[in-house]
């Protein structure tokens, strides 16, 4: 539902929904900092092609975080991301322009 999530000038600034799966809206560019962090409840993740950025520690701790489905155009992955999501599978970021930063995947035990 489009109420549960925070969205100013294209940045999603915070999700407040329960749900486990979650579609991004479309009208999102970029993913804010701290957005999802610490959620426990989000299993799944869509990202539509607007999104164009995820920020630092966007998804941080979402400790039952499992799936991301990432768009095919070029996207730039902050630090920090996806830290300690250690139920996270690895996932294609199929766009050889993204950009993944540094401890963007820190502390996630399925990634090396």
């Amino acid at each position: 539902m489009t109420k549960d999530f925070n969205i100013k000038n294209g940045v999603l600034i915070r999700y407040t929904g329960s749900d486990e799966n979650i579609t991004i809206p479309e009208e999102v560019t970029c993913i804010g900092d701290f957005a999802f962090y610490y959620n426990s409840k989000i299993v799944s993740v869509v990202i539509p092609k607007t999104v164009t950025k995820i920020g630092w520690c966007a998804f941080a701790r979402c400790s039952k975080l499992k799936s991301v489905n990432t768009p095919r155009t070029a996207i730039e992955i902050e630090g920090y991301a996806f830290y300690n999501c250690k139920e996270l599978i690895p996932f294609k970021i199929s766009n050889r322009k993204s950009k993944v930063s540094n401890w963007a995947f820190s502390d996630c035990p399925n990634f090396k």
